[in-house]
C-alpha cells in the first residue's frame, strides 16, 4: 500500500513538471512577442517631435518616422485559440492517462479478487457445480467482489438464500439441497465459533437439543439428538415413555436449546409440521431464524448449602489427562481443599473456602491457584455419574474466608439437562420452606385426643391432593432416556 501510494505520488510530480515545461515553451515566447513587437511605442500626429529633438540642433539626425506596425486582430483569435486548443489538449491527455492508470490498476485488482477466490474456493473443496450456485444466489454476478461476500459473511449468504426462496415459489429439492451442503462446505454451521448462529439451517445431524415441551401444567424437559437436518425442516428423535415414543404433534412447537462450548447458550422455538410413527420414529421440525443468544450470567443463581471437595489443576494438565481424569484423580497428589457452595446456577458455582490450595506449576513447583485454573468436584445430589469441571473466574479474600466463583467447564448436554433440573429442585425446595407456616404437631397414631374421644382414621392422599405441577416418577425417567 506506502509503495502504491509512493509510486503515484511521483506520477503526478512528474505529470506537473511536464504541464510546467510546455506552458513555459508557449508563455515565454507570446512574451517576448509583446515586449518587441511595439506594441506599446508611442505615436506621433506629422510635424511633431519628439521632446529630446527639441533641445540643441540635432538636424543630423532627423529622420523620418515610420508609422507604427499594427498587428491584425485575427492574430489574436488564433493565438488565444491556439493556447486554449494546446491546454485542452494538455489536459486531455493528462485524463487520458490517469485512466490508463486506473483501468491497469483495477486490471491488477481483478487479477488478485480472482486469484483470492479461487484460492478460497479451492481449500473449501467447492466443485465448479457449487461455484455456479454461488453465481446464481448472487443474481447471475460472476465478479469476486459479489461472490467473495457470500463466501465470507454467514448474513450475507443467508440473506442471498432467503431471497432466492421468496424468488422461487417452489424451489427444486435437489437445489434445496445443494444450497445446504454449501452452506456447511463453507464453514457455516453452529459448531463454528466464529461466526454468529443466526438460523437453525445451521444445524447438522447428530448434535443433541436440549427441548422443552409447552405443556401448560408441567415442565417437561428432555435431551434428544437431531436425525437429520435438510433446508426444509430437522428430524428430531422424539423421547419415550414405556418405550413408545411421546406423541408430540398436539403441541404447537418445541422450545429448544444449544451450547456452543465456553460461549453461550442458544434459544430458539421449533414448530412441529408432522411426527413419523415407526421406524424412524421422528418429529419433523420446522426451521427458525427467531434465535436468542443466553450468556451464562443470564441463568438466576439459587442458594444452597452443599460440601465438597475441590481438586485443582490447571487447564493444560487437565487436557493432558484427557478423559482418564476420573482415575487419575485417586492416583495422583492432586492438591485439594473443602468448601462450602453457596449459591448456583445451571452456568457456574460460587463457593467458600478457607485456604488456598496450591497447585504443581509447569516446574514442578507449588503455586498459588489463580484465575484459569480447573476445579473438579462431585455436585451431591444432582445424580451425575462423573466429576464436574469449573473454570475458576475471581477470588475474594476476605478476613476468614475465601470466595472462588467459577463458570462450569466443557459440559456435556446431558449434564448441563441435570444440572438444570437440580437447581430448578433447589429453587422449589427454597420456595417451599420459605412459604411452609409452621404448624402444630400432629397427635400420636392411633391415639384420641382430649377433644376427640373417637380414633381418626389417616387421610388418604388422592390425586386430588397432589399438585398440577407434579410429574410422575415413570414419566419423569422415561423423558430422561
Amino acid at each position: 500500500m506506502i509503495e502504491h501510494c509512493r509510486s503515484l505520488i511521483q506520477t503526478i510530480i512528474h505529470h506537473v513538471r511536464l504541464l510546467y515545461e510546455r506552458l513555459m515553451l508557449l508563455v515565454f515566447p507570446l512574451l517576448m512577442w509583446f515586449m518587441l513587437s511595439g506594441q506599446f511605442r508611442k505615436t506621433y500626429t506629422p510635424g511633431e517631435k519628439p521632446e529630446a529633438l527639441n533641445s540643441g540642433d540635432l538636424s543630423i539626425f532627423k529622420i523620418k518616422q515610420p508609422n507604427a506596425m499594427k498587428t491584425p486582430s485575427w492574430f489574436y483569435w488564433v493565438v488565444g485559440g491556439g493556447i486554449i486548443s494546446a491546454a485542452l489538449i494538455l489536459f486531455l491527455t493528462i485524463r487520458y492517462r490517469k485512466y490508463q492508470d486506473a483501468m491497469q490498476i483495477k486490471k491488477v485488482n481483478d487479477e488478485k479478487a480472482h486469484l483470492r477466490l479461487d484460492v478460497v474456493l479451492s481449500k473449501l473443496n467447492v466443485i465448479p457445480p457449487e461455484r455456479k450456485l454461488l453465481e446464481m444466489l448472487a443474481d447471475g454476478a460472476t465478479h469476486p467482489d459479489d461472490i467473495l461476500p457470500l463466501v465470507e459473511s454467514v448474513e450475507d449468504f443467508e440473506e442471498k438464500v432467503e431471497n432466492f426462496k421468496k424468488k422461487e415459489e417452489k424451489p427444486d429439492s435437489k437445489v434445496l439441497k445443494s444450497i445446504y451442503n454449501l452452506r456447511h462446505k463453507l464453514g457455516f454451521d453452529v459448531l463454528n465459533k466464529r461466526i454468529n448462529f443466526i438460523t437453525t439451517q445451521m444445524l447438522t445431524g447428530g448434535i443433541k437439543l436440549e427441548c422443552r415441551i409447552p405443556h401448560p401444567n408441567k415442565n417437561i424437559l428432555f435431551v434428544s439428538p437431531i436425525l437429520n437436518v435438510s433446508e426444509s425442516g430437522i428430524l428430531l428423535k422424539p423421547p419415550t415413555i414405556r418405550k413408545k415414543p411421546v406423541k408430540l404433534k398436539q403441541y404447537p412447537y418445541l422450545i429448544c436449546r444449544i451450547r456452543r462450548e465456553d460461549e453461550a447458550d442458544y434459544e430458539f422455538r421449533l414448530p412441529i409440521l408432522n411426527q413419523i410413527f415407526g421406524k424412524p420414529n421422528a418429529v419433523v421440525l420446522g426451521h427458525s431464524n427467531e434465535i436468542k443468544k443466553l450468556f451464562i450470567r443470564e441463568f438466576d443463581r439459587v442458594n444452597v448449602d452443599i460440601f465438597t471437595t475441590f481438586y485443582v489443576l490447571t487447564e493444560e494438565k487437565l487436557n493432558e489427562l484427557g478423559a482418564g481424569i476420573s482415575a487419575t484423580k485417586s492416583d495422583m497428589s492432586l492438591s485439594s481443599v473443602n468448601g462450602n457452595i453457596v449459591d448456583m446456577s445451571v452456568g457456574g458455582i460460587r463457593a467458600t473456602i478457607e485456604n488456598l490450595p496450591k497447585k504443581v506449576g509447569d516446574d514442578g513447583n507449588l503455586q498459588v491457584i489463580e484465575p484459569g485454573d480447573i476445579f473438579i468436584f462431585h455436585l451431591q445430589g444432582a445424580n451425575l455419574r462423573e466429576d464436574l469441571k469449573a473454570r475458576i473466574l475471581k477470588i475474594n479474600t476476605s478476613d476468614k474466608t475465601h470466595e472462588v466463583h467459577l463458570q462450569f467447564f466443557r459440559t456435556r448436554e446431558l449434564e448441563r439437562l441435570k444440572i438444570k433440573k437440580f437447581v430448578y429442585r433447589m429453587e422449589k425446595k427454597a420456595e417451599g420452606a420459605a412459604v411452609k407456616a409452621p404448624k402444630a404437631p400432629a397427635p400420636p397414631p392411633n391415639v384420641n385426643s382430649l377433644d376427640d374421644p373417637k380414633p381418626k382414621a389417616a387421610a388418604k392422599t388422592t390425586p386430588q391432593n397432589q399438585t398440577s405441577n407434579s410429574v410422575s416418577s415413570n414419566e419423569r425417567n422415561a423423558l430422561l432416556q
